[in-house]
């Protein structure tokens, strides 16, 4: 049987900002005791997530609003701060009971707590939901509905929301662009993490060294090494510093395919670069060097 965590002591006292102030003070006029409560837990981040449930579902049984959008809003975002995207989504439902109309910060803010909770699925449905009531998504929700798609290992649905966001004329960002990357990697489809990375600049769409990494990871999970030395050496020829996990990739890559001579000179490379190497740069130079029976390298 669940028994609500005591309420802090100090709870009461506990500072606010002046803007946070004026939302308290806006729910708890026009509206009820439960709604005052539940806000100012919201309001709160160090609030426990059993206080928070059990104050959302007090208020919940008044059968009474929160408030409106914005007060749904931070309730939204407040509850995917805490993994609680069940409880997140099931507010969008009590707007539309209460007739409080959601707005397009409110399904950032539940796009949000879907990629949180590695819901992508429900992510899309909701991305597809708002354009469906009239709301036009921004570069924000459709970079967090990649995301989700990422963590999830979904590149069909990654490149479908990337290539609706391309239709829909929203200018996609490194962020949203690295994402698909990402999906197509982790999805080990290294032909189509180039491919998007090919066709990057006809969205003027400026990759950066997250991108080439992503790219250059598939490649070397596909034991591909020849694109990852390409996609090396088209990162030098950008204004762009090259990270030790580029370097690490095409060390990786190199080993995996079997191009052991490669992969060493690459690690020599990556070394006199300066930058700190990582745990995988030497892994892999080490299995080179034990591969290719080069135990003096």
């Amino acid at each position: 049987m669940y028994r609500p965590a005591p309420r802090t002591p100090c709870l009461a006292q506990t500072p606010l900002s002046t803007s946070s102030e004026k939302v308290l003070k806006r729910t708890s006029q026009p509206y009820c005791r439960e709604a005052a409560t539940l806000m100012r837990l919201l309001l709160d981040r160090q609030t426990r997530k059993e206080e928070l449930l059990h104050a959302l579902h007090s208020m919940h049984r008044t059968g009474r609003p929160l408030g409106g959008p914005k007060e749904y809003t931070l309730a939204i975002k407040a509850l995917g701060r805490q993994s609680l995207w069940k409880e997140a989504v099931s507010l969008l439902d009590v707007m539309r009971l209460v007739g409080v109309q959601a707005s397009v910060i409110t399904f950032s803010a539940l796009i949000s707590a879907c990629r949180q909770g590695s819901q992508w699925e429900l992510a899309v449905s909701l991305l597809h939901g708002m354009i469906l009531l009239g709301l036009k998504p921004d570069v924000i929700i459709y970079s967090a509905t990649l995301s989700a798609c990422e963590r999830c290992r979904q590149w069909e649905a990654a490149l479908t929301v990337l290539h609706e966001m391309y239709q829909g004329r929203v200018c996609a960002d490194t962020i949203a662009f690295n994402a698909a990357v990402s999906a197509c990697e982790k999805g080990g489809r290294w032909d189509l993490a180039l491919s998007l990375l090919a066709g990057a600049a006809l969205h003027h769409i400026q990759p950066d060294v997250v991108t080439f990494g992503a790219a250059a990871s598939a490649c070397g999970n596909g034991q591909r090494w020849p694109e990852v030395l390409g996609l090396l050496a088209r990162a030098r020829q950008l204004p762009l510093p090259i990270d030790i996990a580029l370097w690490s990739a095409g060390v990786a890559a190199c080993e995996r395919s079997q191009a052991w001579a490669k992969a060493l000179e690459l690690f020599a490379e990556a070394k006199l670069s300066g930058l700190p190497a990582d745990a995988i740069l030497y892994t892999s130079a080490v299995s080179a060097c034990q591969e290719g029976a080069r135990w003096e390298a």
